[in-house]
């Protein structure tokens, strides 16, 4: 395209032309290329020419010019080339994305008052590339600790990021990529917040290990990986468990104190402090503990039962009791019944009613009073055999 005139003078009278294969130049961000000049990215050709058969000298003028530079060719066009790689998110302050100027030509040296000059205007425009991927802010990873019985719907975490690109290039949006167990957590595409979205347990995951991925809107898109990790923290929300709902044993009477009736085991599916157990023995009859036998520990969570008080089968044959389980929190309780076992520890004894008449025996020789009497101290272990013995 022809240029404007800029002068005329009488010895000069015939202006130059000037032309350029664009005048309006896109360029991409950060992209140059060499070709042979040694400065960057080939932008348009200039060239012209003179009436007079003048050698034209070419020229860019104006305030945004400086990235640009003209590099001559051997058959008398130039060559319009960057002298810089362009950044559009990062260009020289004030933020600049168009430049506009003018490529000047002279039939004279430049410089020389007989010089005829004319100009056309130039105008380059820097295009946006999906040349920055997202950045979270601050650099991951996170680590955040959460109780089991966070509610669902609870928040947890929210994860921030920005891209320097502009436009669609620099929109974004938040994926929970991989980690996810059972669906456990949830996260808001635009924010970034995370919340809780399943059900916790301790028990079964102390831990999740989450990658959030932060994809921007970009052709192709640029994606960022983060790494949240949830450590779950144990609540008592797990009772003792006794192994059996029922037990009994049984203990000779003559049992010395201290001894053990049976051992008792529990499990409790949480961790200490929340699994740390106790075990009471009580008499089912009031609910008060009972005098007789105890618990002690064995380890934290098998106890034996123990003889706290010396037994007597002639006065209590069965004790039925109740243990009572607890973590701190949480209680159970079982049946325990406790039998008392007979020993021969009593001699019979004889209360006499009356004593008349006589008792013939098994020999006929022998003969002696007949007696009524009653025997006294009988247990199921009482098998008594009569002696008769004659008067002297």
């Amino acid at each position: 395209m022809a240029g404007n005139l800029c002068s005329a003078q009488d010895g000069n009278p015939n202006f130059p032309t000037v032309s350029i294969t664009s005048e309006i130049i896109s360029v991409n961000e950060r992209v140059s290329s060499d070709f042979g000049t040694g400065v960057g990215l080939l932008l348009a050709v200039v060239s012209g020419s003179d009436p007079d058969g003048d050698t034209l000298y070419f020229a860019l003028s104006g305030s945004q010019a400086a990235p640009f530079t003209l590099v001559a060719n051997g058959d008398g066009s130039s060559n319009l080339v960057n002298v810089r790689t362009f950044d559009y998110e990062d260009p020289p302050l004030p933020m600049v994305t168009t430049y506009t100027f003018e490529v000047i030509a002279y039939d004279r040296p430049i410089g020389d008052p007989e010089a005829l000059s004319v100009f056309l205007t130039v105008v380059v425009r820097i295009v946006d590339l999906n040349d920055n991927a997202p950045v979270y802010i601050p650099l991951p990873p996170y680590r955040v600790s959460l109780l089991e019985n966070k509610a669902i719907g609870s928040n947890c975490i929210r994860v921030n990021a920005t891209d320097a690109d502009s436009r669609n290039n620099g929109q974004f949006q938040f994926f929970l990529h991989a980690g996810n167990t059972n669906n456990a957590f949830a996260i808001n595409r635009l924010s970034g917040q995370i919340t809780v979205a399943g059900t916790l347990n301790y028990e079964t995951t102390v831990a999740y290990v989450l990658t959030v991925r932060c994809t921007d809107r970009g052709t192709p898109p640029l994606s960022t990986d983060a790494t949240v990790i949830f450590n779950i923290t144990d609540v008592n929300d797990s009772p003792p468990v006794f192994t059996q709902t029922s037990y009994s044993f049984g203990l000779l009477e003559n049992a010395i104190l201290g001894s053990t009736g049976t051992t008792i085991s529990l499990t409790d599916a949480d961790t200490p402090p929340n699994a740390v157990l106790t075990l009471q023995v009580l008499r089912a009859v009031d609910d008060v503990p009972s005098d007789v036998f105890q618990a002690e520990v064995v380890n934290p969570t098998t106890f034996a039962i123990k003889l706290r008080k010396l037994l007597n089968r002639e006065v209590q044959a069965i004790h039925t009791l109740v243990l009572v389980a607890s973590d701190g929190v949480n209680t159970v309780r079982a049946s325990l019944a406790a039998t008392v076992l007979d020993v021969n520890d009593h001699s019979p004894q004889f209360d006499l009613v009356r004593k008349s008449g006589r008792v013939v025996c098994w020999r006929p020789q022998v003969s002696a009073l007949k007696s009524t009497f009653r025997l006294s101290n009988l247990t199921s272990l009482a098998y008594i055999t009569f002696v008769f013995v004659p008067d002297p």
